[in-house]
Formats: C-alpha cells, sequence, structure tokens
C-alpha cells in the first residue's frame, strides 16, 4: 500500500536577512508489509505532492551607509577627515546594524609636512588675503594664511 508523499526535513532560508527560499526533498514513500519503503515518483499522486520550495524571512537586513570622507582639516601636517555612517533597513534609518561591523566614521589624514622656515623678514602681506580676520581667527598657524599674511601673523610671533 503506497502512502502519500513523505518529506525530509525542510531546508534552511538561502539568506540571512529579508526574503529568502528554503528547499525540502519530497520523497514517495509508505509501508508495504509493515516496512517502510520508498517507491518510484509516478507511484504517487502529483496532485497530492507537498511544495518542494517555500519562502522564507529572516530577521529584516540592516546595513551600514557611509557618505564619502569630507576633506582634511588642515593642508598640511596631520589633519582629520569625517563621513556619516548611518544604518539603514532599506530606505529607512534605523538601529538594528551590528556596532561591531560599523565603519569608522574618523580617521587622521597625514599630509607633507608643513614649512618650518623662519620667516623672512620682509615679508609683505598679500593685498588679496583679509588678513586682519585671519589674525582675528587664529588662522596663522594654518600654512596657507602664514604665507599670505607673513607680515602680521610675524607681528603677533613676536609679541
Amino acid at each position: 500500500m503506497v502512502l502519500a508523499d513523505t518529506e525530509k526535513p525542510p531546508g534552511r532560508c538561502n539568506t540571512t536577512c529579508g526574503r529568502g527560499v528554503k528547499r525540502r526533498v519530497v520523497l514517495c514513500a509508505g509501508i508495504t508489509s509493515g516496512k517502510f519503503q520508498m517507491f518510484e515518483d509516478e507511484a504517487c499522486s502529483d496532485s497530492e505532492k507537498p511544495e518542494e520550495e517555500d519562502t522564507c524571512f529572516e530577521r529584516p537586513c540592516f546595513k551600514w551607509y557611509t557618505t564619502p570622507w569630507s576633506e582634511c582639516t588642515k593642508t598640511c601636517g596631520v589633519g582629520v577627515r569625517m563621513r556619516d555612517v548611518k544604518c539603514y533597513q532599506g530606505r529607512e534609518l534605523v538601529r538594528g546594524c551590528d556596532p561591531m561591523t560599523k565603519p569608522v566614521a574618523k580617521q587622521t589624514c597625514a599630509l607633507q609636512p608643513c614649512p618650518t622656515e623662519p620667516p623672512d623678514e620682509s615679508c609683505q602681506d598679500r593685498p588679496t588675503t583679509n588678513c586682519t580676520l585671519a589674525l582675528k581667527v587664529n588662522l596663522c598657524s594654518h600654512w596657507y594664511y602664514s604665507k599670505a599674511c607673513c607680515h602680521s601673523c610675524r607681528t603677533i610671533r613676536l609679541h
């Protein structure tokens, strides 16, 4: 006597997150003379055969996304560059990403060494640069302003 199709335990979902597919093997089997026995597929009814594939859903997919790196905070020496790092599920900003895999959001950037030669005694401030403002916001340590406003910056250093 042939029984309906029997199935092995269903397989695992083929994804670790989101929607996927799981597969199982469906076999034709029955009991003949008190013993469990396998049969050819034709011996069982096709209309009663369970599906071999099914959809499955694992935990929601969360993914880290980053913006491009910012410019370095310095133009010479060692500075810092930054980027935004956000966790998304699809198009929604969420909090489910693994903190252990979070990309860095800040890192140092080493550039060419800053000039260290003493300022030229006869240097003049560039007329196109607002050296008064540069002094007010303390930009003399920045190599561009130390050159463009060399007279004003030298005056500050001497005091």
